[in-house]
């Protein structure tokens, strides 16, 4: 009977574990705890930063076998690019961008690819509206 008790305990401590292991390591998981650094930026207040960031985490989380292990916004290519913007579009105000460590692959515990600087770039019409992603890719 012990012998019956133990090994029913082992099988069940294997699969809360398995189970725990699937979820925890999860591409969705993985990006809900990506490591997000706000550096100060002198075109957009906090939450506007905070609500581009977390346009990009939804977006990857309805990716298949992709997430974000790190990722913050750029001053520098936010300016660059809304430089870019002014020439192509009426106003380069409302532009801002995105890096991030970015793993995109069939198996979550190996990315086939992964990209140190994946940029995203992503504008709004005015200051009242959401942030949109306008284009991204490996920078």
């Amino acid at each position: 009977m012990k012998k019956k008790t133990i090994t029913s305990s082992v099988s069940l401590f294997v699969v809360l574990i398995t189970a725990f292991s699937i979820f925890y390591f999860s591409p969705s998981q993985r990006t809900k705890r990506a490591t997000v650094i706000l550096y100060k930026s002198k075109s957009f207040s906090q939450s506007e930063v905070e609500s581009a960031i977390e346009c990009v985490k939804n977006r990857v989380l309805k990716l298949d076998h992709s997430y974000l292990k790190k990722i913050w916004n750029d001053e520098s290519l936010t300016n660059e690019k809304a430089r870019e913007y002014k020439r192509s579009r009426k106003d380069g105000s409302n532009v801002i961008v995105v890096c991030s460590t970015y793993h995109a692959g069939s198996d979550m515990t190996r990315p086939k690819m992964v990209f140190d600087e994946y940029i995203w770039i992503l504008v709004r019409d005015s200051e009242t509206d959401d942030w949109r992603i306008n284009n991204h890719g490996a920078y």
